[in-house]
């Protein structure tokens, strides 16, 4: 059986001067988390400390 995938959703919109990415996750203190802005894209890590299904887990998500 695959692993639950933690409870953090991502969408994002684009308009003609900006790109806006927004990452929802519950319960995730502030210094759990970790954007990283670089030439060819952003990438977005959270620690899950306190997602009950997968403890010391980890969402990442790479945009290029």
């Amino acid at each position: 059986m695959p692993a639950a995938q933690p409870a953090v959703r991502h969408d994002w919109y684009q308009t003609a001067s900006h790109v806006t990415l927004n990452v929802l996750a519950k319960n995730v203190d502030p210094s759990d988390a970790d954007v990283s802005y670089r030439a060819d894209g952003t990438g977005v890590s959270v620690r899950l400390r306190n997602y009950a299904k997968a403890p010391g887990g980890e969402f990442a998500l790479d945009l290029v």
